[in-house]
């Protein structure tokens, strides 16, 4: 854990990132921190957790349905894998969490200007989506990069 952590503060030292960067886990472990109370739109959640907040994001505790729907949170209906990988483009929560979860690639967005708006993002922020598999050679390509 201690060596993923050194390869994030690599990559975000090479890209002057000013906001924490945010991690996203699935599970059904209870959480071993304290969690910020209240619901949160997952454009919401994203930012608050950018500024060291932990967040919960169930079915309950998500307040947006179509966020519920893009992360896969809703047990309403059965998703199919087709219209959660492919056909579900341009809202943020699944640009910059589901397309990099389900497909394993990198990510670079904007979002999408109804959540941007909803939430009051900075327009000068820009998300990257790196699955935790894909870091330590994002890191070790910067590095490289870096001592060249």
């Amino acid at each position: 854990m201690e060596e993923y952590i050194e390869h994030v503060k690599t990559i975000v030292e090479a890209l002057c990132i000013e906001k924490e960067p945010v991690g996203i886990k699935y599970t059904d472990e209870d959480p071993v921190v304290e969690l910020e109370e209240g619901g949160y739109t997952v454009c919401g959640a994203i930012l608050a957790a950018s500024e060291g907040k932990v967040i919960l994001l169930s079915e309950d505790r998500c307040a947006c349905s179509r966020g519920k729907t893009h992360l896969g949170l809703t047990q309403k209906r059965e998703l199919p894998w087709k219209m959660l990988v492919e056909e579900m483009r341009g809202s943020l929560c699944w640009s910059m969490i589901t397309y990099s979860l389900v497909s394993g690639n990198f990510n670079l967005s904007v979002g999408d200007i109804s959540a941007r708006r909803m939430e009051r993002w900075d327009p000068n922020i820009m998300a990257a989506s790196i699955p935790w598999e894909r870091i330590r050679g994002i890191a070790e390509a910067v590095e490289f990069r870096h001592r060249r």
